[in-house]
């Protein structure tokens, strides 16, 4: 009886934490050609950017919502975060040049890393 309860508890976080995104939305999203650029658009979304979530519920989402690979949601969700959405700058800084940049497309590797409890408010 309360495995039931609990299975019932979790779906309702679950229509709650998408229900701000429309299924308009996700079938945009869904459309896009890479897991890059769904991340990006996702983490774009006026809606995610006013409710501030943070990075692991991004991933999550990502991951749940688009199947995006959660490493794959990782690598886009830390990068829209350290080049404050701009992907251009982030695509610069994951190509690592003269020892600067990172998978995570920090600008310079000497930037630490983020928890994941990070809120994204951008």
């Amino acid at each position: 009886m309360s495995s039931n309860i609990s299975s019932q508890r979790l779906s309702l976080r679950r229509k709650a934490s998408s229900a701000m995104i429309t299924d308009e939305e996700l079938d945009v999203l869904r459309s896009l050609d890479t897991a890059g650029e769904r991340c990006w658009a996702f983490n774009a979304l006026p809606q995610i950017k006013q409710e501030k979530w943070r990075i692991y519920r991004r991933i999550k989402f990502l991951v749940d919502h688009l199947g995006i690979h959660p490493e794959n949601a990782k690598i886009e969700t830390y990068g829209y975060f350290y080049n404050q959405g701009d992907r251009a700058a982030a695509k610069l800084n994951w190509h690592p040049q003269e020892g600067k940049g990172d998978i995570y497309a920090r600008p310079d590797k000497s930037i630490p890393l983020v928890k994941d409890t990070t809120v994204i408010d951008f």
